[in-house]
């Protein structure tokens, strides 16, 4: 910025008047021409030779002056003037160099930066700084396999006391996830585990399933010293199928009645907790019978027990209750069957005449269904089933009428005199006429 001179800077203005700065100096001369007045000459040098300019006014002659005196000088007895962006922009870069430990000329570094970027190309600077950090980084880390990370991850795990099926179904997936990927675990990238994933040709479900544990297992690593602890892992970034999933099935109360009729009584627990608790066949083979509180008439799925990691308390209905209760016992586990719903489907639902096609997760979707039907509250029925509300209505939901869920929550084991006063269904337990189902096993 030229200042303007002040009538009061004019009269301590002695000539020749000289100007110094970065440098260089400017001499400004006054002459006295006959006819004329005062003639101003501004002297200096640019471009390795000396300038003169001519004015016959004292401020213009002044500003110039100043204007040149500003100029960034670029050699001996040479200057070049800059506009007053360009001259804050040099000050600007001249003070972020001064930062440096051993401050380097300007022309130096506008050469290397010219250097890198003309080897880079399209790539930034910093970013190839960036990947020059990480992969030191990853020079740095200790190295393990992939074979060798999953053997560890499931020991870890065991540690942790995490369910037998969940170690079970790691050692599967993982485990055929190590023997495809004989590598060291920072080789593995977001590309290669998409194209794995899908050449399983897996259902989208089965394929994420498989993700999420892969994803499991790269966290680990990373927590572990495998994987850099300062960015996302490959697994991240790889894509979720697209599971549309196929229509919800529900099971008929009169379908129902006939599986439990046909259950014995180790199948029994499991149809009648699915059905009238809702709760996952995974969570069903954790639970033990103390926690079937029928003083509190609810169930407590404990956080080792349940999918989301959390405690939940589902309602114990009266009619559930009474299933249940011909078959409990002080303490243990409430299944015995290691898989229970292969039993169901292909002997119980086998056995019934005419035989009950089975219904994948229909025992939990039919739950939900009718459910919902009596409570019109999709939140508490979230809560009851660990599930978020979208999820009740986008994986589970059937709309059904509110009669056919009232006979749902009426069907009851069939009970001899002796028994009745025990297995009486309470009149504050459902609402609709029980309906009695004849059970082979149980009666």
């Amino acid at each position: 910025m030229i200042n303007r001179i002040s009538p009061k800077s004019k009269r301590e203005i002695t000539y020749p008047y000289k100007l110094k700065k970065f440098g260089h100096t400017v001499i400004v001369y006054r002459n006295e021409k006959q006819g004329r007045g005062s003639v101003y000459v501004v002297t200096y040098y640019r471009g390795g030779k000396r300038v003169r300019e001519t004015y016959s006014d004292e401020e213009k002659a002044l500003r110039h002056a100043d204007t040149a005196v500003n100029a960034t000088p670029i050699g001996k007895g040479a200057s070049l003037a800059l506009g007053p962006a360009e001259l804050e922009s040099y000050h600007l870069a001249k003070g972020i160099l001064a930062k440096l430990e051993k401050p380097l000329p300007l022309h130096v570094v506008a050469e290397e930066f010219y250097q890198a970027t003309k080897r880079l190309g399209n790539v930034s600077l910093l970013r190839a700084v960036d990947q020059y950090l990480a992969d030191a980084k990853e020079a740095n880390l200790k190295p393990i396999t992939v074979p060798a990370l999953v053997k560890e991850f499931i020991r870890a795990k065991q540690a942790d006391g995490l369910s037998t099926r969940y170690i079970k179904d790691c050692e599967v997936r993982l485990g055929r996830f190590g023997r495809d990927f004989q590598v060291p675990i920072t080789s593995v990238k977001t590309a290669d585990i998409d194209v794995w994933l899908r050449a399983l040709m897996q259902s989208p479900r089965s394929r994420n399933n498989f993700r999420v544990l892969i994803v499991t297992l790269f966290s680990y690593a990373r927590s572990a010293g495998y994987l850099p602890k300062d960015r996302l892992t490959e697994a991240t970034d790889v894509a979720r199928a697209k599971d549309k999933g196929g229509d919800i099935q529900i099971f008929t109360p009169d379908e129902l009645s006939r599986l439990l009729a046909s259950a014995g009584n180790a199948v029994m627990p499991y149809l009648a907790l699915g059905a009238f608790a809702g709760i996952r066949t995974a969570e069903q083979l954790r639970l033990t019978w103390d926690c079937i509180r029928f003083d509190r008439k609810v169930i407590e799925v404990k956080a080792g027990m349940a999918k989301t990691m959390q405690r939940r308390l589902v309602p114990l209905s009266n009619n559930l209750a009474l299933w249940l209760r011909r078959v409990a016992k002080p303490s243990g586990p409430v299944l015995t069957l290691a898989r229970p719903e292969k039993t169901a489907a292909e002997v119980v639902g086998a056995m019934c005449d005419p035989v009950i096609p089975w219904k994948r997760n229909g025992l939990r979707h039919s739950y939900a269904s009718y459910r919902l039907a009596i409570l019109k509250d999709a939140g508490k029925l979230a809560l009851e089933m660990g599930n978020s509300p979208s999820m009740i209505f986008s994986n589970y939901r059937e709309l059904v009428a509110e009669e056919d869920a009232n006979q749902w929550f009426a069907l009851v084991p069939k009970t001899d005199d002796k028994d009745k006063k025990d297995t009486e269904v309470k009149e504050e337990a459902i609402e609709g006429k029980a309906v009695k189902v004849e059970s082979v096993a149980l009666g």
